[in-house]
């Protein structure tokens, strides 16, 4: 329905751009909220013709107070890009979360999106993630009619492992509190922890509820060093089982997590710590949740569930904070490219190569090698055949750095084919592999400087097309490196 809302509206502007703006109703509602402290469309209804008048009477008002203040809009296509410029980037961080995007991938090689996640993700994330739901619906919520103290066992032991020798990490303070409840208050606790199975998914007063009435329940008798953290603990073990009730909508993360997440992207924490979690915290988190799943699927990742945001979620965090692993299964993996190579003698590296049943005079190693460790761009020349890419990736793999091949088709003649375009009509840049190859290497160029693997890009068969044409943009690069450290260039106009 919003798809078509959106579709309509953005003919009306086309076709009367004086009298009618197309805007998304979340930009609506933040314009208002900014400027006028109030929502004019409840999110998630349906805009009826009066509230569609509201929008469009206040992208006029906007009209004539720039107007007052000197800009002078054109027509409503000015009023909106005034609107999205002062709701969007003062929310959202598009540049950190398109980093996200990247180490995520570094992390899990050969994932591409969701749906094609390669074997490093599905080992170390959905295989264990799913496992997990599975449990859940056969062990565990088929007791949520039952008896508390039953039911509240089951899920000590869903959270501890003891399930069919699965071992998820869980809310890892909250197993250290359940050690501490006394025997008479677990049936109430496990009667409230019931009692979110059946609540509906976007109802959230019972998360409340279950929040202050355990924490009511419990405040007196936890004596660890965790005790100060309760409320937070309270909320991981709600979220825990919203995640497993409702895949499709509820994320399971700590406070900490959304927290450091939120100030990477957001600018700001939104809940605060310590703090007994009411509905309106809740609605922060929902409404941060539901951003990151819009952004993914924009950035084409196609999250099946909430389960793949959570890991997504993870990742991030690690990025801010010391590596911890996910706390659902207690697996790690290093983002791949961010040590430093291999430190090879030079005996080592010719014997290693050799090693691959090359056939290659231990001198010309010994030139590439040299050539590689003082220049930052080397021609290899000579007949097809001869093994000039064998080479190069036999000593990339030597020395364990990040490798490309790019080959070099007989028709480009412009930066465009090497590196991508400018597409007015999607308004976006479309870059080449090789120039996310090159935007990898300097996002961890910055992140670790020179403890950070090297990158080898290899132009395949390069003199295929004229080298002038379509590498002037590097060739120029190359000269002004003399005169500066970092020599930088605009891909497009745009």
């Amino acid at each position: 329905y919003s798809d078509i809302r959106c579709l309509a509206t953005l003919l009306l502007m086309l076709h009367n751009p004086n009298e009618f703006m197309c805007e998304k109703l979340r930009i609506f509602n933040k314009s208002t909220k900014l400027l006028l402290d109030e929502e004019l469309i409840e999110e998630g209804s349906q805009v009826t013709g009066e509230e569609f008048e509201k929008c469009q009477d206040f992208a006029k008002r906007v009209g004539q107070e720039l107007k007052i203040a000197g800009l002078n809009p054109k027509d409503m296509i000015d009023i909106q890009s005034f609107l999205f410029t002062v709701t969007g980037p003062k929310t959202w961080n598009q540049r950190a979360f398109q980093s996200g995007i990247k180490r995520f991938r570094r992390r899990y090689p050969g994932f591409i999106e969701f749906k094609n996640c390669g074997d490093n993700y599905a080992e170390f994330q959905r295989k264990f993630k799913d496992k997990l739901l599975i449990q859940f619906r056969a062990k565990l919520k088929p007791l949520s009619k039952e008896d508390p103290i039953v039911f509240l066992n089951a899920y000590y032991d869903l959270i501890n492992g003891d399930i069919d020798s699965h071992r998820p990490r869980g809310p890892e303070g909250w197993r250290v509190l359940t050690n501490e409840i006394p025997h008479e208050k677990k049936a109430q606790l496990g009667s409230l922890l019931q009692s979110l199975i059946s609540a509906k998914a976007g109802d959230w007063n019972p998360t409340e509820q279950y929040v202050k009435e355990s924490f009511k329940l419990l405040k007196n008798d936890i004596v660890t060093g965790d005790s100060h953290n309760l409320p937070e603990k309270l909320f991981e073990s709600a979220a825990l089982l919203f995640s497993l009730n409702w895949p499709r909508y509820s994320v399971y993360a700590t406070i900490a997590v959304w927290n450091v997440v939120a100030r990477k992207f957001h600018g700001r924490e939104i809940i605060e710590l310590d703090s007994i979690l009411d509905v309106k915290s809740f609605k922060e988190v929902n409404k941060f949740r539901d951003k990151i799943h819009e952004e993914l699927v924009e950035a084409g990742l196609s999250p099946a569930d909430m389960f793949d945001i959570q890991s997504f979620l993870w990742s991030v965090y690690n990025e801010v904070s010391e590596d911890q692993p996910d706390p659902l299964n207690g697996m790690h993996v290093e983002a791949v490219g961010s040590t430093r190579n291999k430190e090879l003698s030079l005996k080592s590296l010719i014997e290693t190569i050799k090693s691959n049943e090359m056939r290659i005079a231990d001198s010309v190693i010994r030139q590439y090698h040299f050539s590689m460790r003082t220049r930052g761009f080397v021609i290899l020349a000579g007949p097809s055949g001869v093994g000039k890419t064998w080479l190069t990736s036999l000593y990339a793999n030597a020395i364990d750095a990040n490798y490309l091949v790019a080959p070099v088709a007989p028709n480009w003649s412009t930066n465009e084919d090497l590196l991508g375009f400018f597409n007015p009509i999607d308004g976006k840049f479309h870059a080449t592999r090789f120039l996310r190859f090159i935007d990898e290497a300097a996002d961890l160029w910055n992140q670790i400087g020179s403890g950070a693997k090297e990158f080898h890009l290899v132009l395949d068969e390069m003199n295929l097309a004229r080298v002038e044409h379509y590498f002037s943009l590097f060739l120029s690069l190359m000269e002004r490196r003399r005169e500066t450290e970092i020599p930088e260039t605009r891909l497009t106009r745009n």
